[in-house]
């Protein structure tokens, strides 16, 4: 105890070691089938939504007694739900659709794009350890009347869990394959009702991955 006492006055007065803080980012998706054509309507990507676990910077790992933070130097760039957010709107203007922005843009639009992430972290039970990310998404024209709603999901190996660059990559390469299935199907399905509601998206609709009971 005396020795905890005496680490945090280290840190409160500067004299101790520096805490080293490790920062990971997510890459925006820009693999694109060719054949997606940009429509010429607009889009607002909100802020997604999640559990409270998910709305943080922390990377967690799911093992046999719930949630673990086990990398407690290491860190999202951003919460989440607001890192998510950056990137899935930078695919978009990769995919060359730039009429897309966020809600602080103050843009309005003829669609939004909701989405509520399920799913972002390391699922060590059962074995073998894979990176998991689920976000449902739902499109909704400027009347608020939704035009279509999807499920993506996304998961890729991990071969160490003590690892967080390992964690971190995992991840990653789990949102790339969700997020570029989300962009592929939102323009598709901007592309069938270019003046809103009524047309049906050729996307096929993909059944969650974690059925509710």
């Amino acid at each position: 105890n005396v020795d905890g006492i005496v680490q945090g006055l280290q840190r409160l007065t500067g004299s101790g070691k520096p805490e080293v803080i490790v920062t990971y980012d997510l890459a925006a998706p820009s693999g694109f089938p060719t054949s997606v054509t940009p429509p010429v309507t607009q889009l607002v990507v909100p802020a997604p939504t999640s559990v409270i676990a998910l709305f943080s910077q922390n990377i967690i790992v799911q093992g046999h007694d719930g949630d673990e933070l086990p990398f407690p130097e290491a860190r999202w760039a951003d919460t989440i739900p607001s890192l998510t957010q950056a990137r899935i709107v930078q695919g978009f203007e990769n995919a060359g659709y730039m009429k897309v922005a966020t809600t602080e843009d103050d843009l309005t639009a003829d669609f939004k794009l909701a989405i509520d992430f399920r799913e972002f972290r390391i699922t060590t039970s059962p074995a073998p350890p894979v990176a998991d990310v689920e976000f449902s998404a739902k499109l909704f024209d400027a009347d608020g009347k939704m035009v279509d709603a999807n499920v993506f999901s996304g998961t890729a190996p991990v071969s160490v869990t003590n690892d967080s660059a390992v964690a971190a990559t995992a991840l990653d390469e789990a949102f790339d394959k969700a997020a570029t299935d989300l962009i592929v199907w939102a323009l598709t399905t901007l592309t069938a009702s270019p003046q809103g509601p009524g047309a049906a998206s050729p996307y096929p609709r993909r059944a969650p991955s974690h059925a509710l009971a």
